[in-house]
């Protein structure tokens, strides 16, 4: 199963250094990770990911939310194998 997470067209986002808002899209990336199994199927989610310009940083990566949350789940609830 396959899951696609996009952003709104004209969307403005954060920095990730500084956390200034209002930062207008530059150009973006795709990136896809696996996510936990829906019943018997496996699942991805597939994001397009806006790169940000910043005024005092310059172009760099959005923050993904979910990743985050993500190490704090046991091992027996994260999307991926545990090492």
């Amino acid at each position: 199963m396959d899951i696609y997470l996009d952003f709104r067209k004209g969307g403005t986002f954060s920095c990730p250094l500084c956390g200034t808002s209002g930062c207008k899209v530059h150009d973006s990336t795709m990136k896809s990770w696996r996510h936990m199994n829906l019943f018997q199927y496996k699942a991805y989610l597939h994001a397009r990911l806006p790169r940000v310009d910043c005024p005092s940083h310059g172009i760099h990566t959005a923050k993904v939310p979910w990743l985050g949350r993500v190490a704090a789940l046991p091992c027996f609830l994260r999307p991926s194998p545990c090492p």
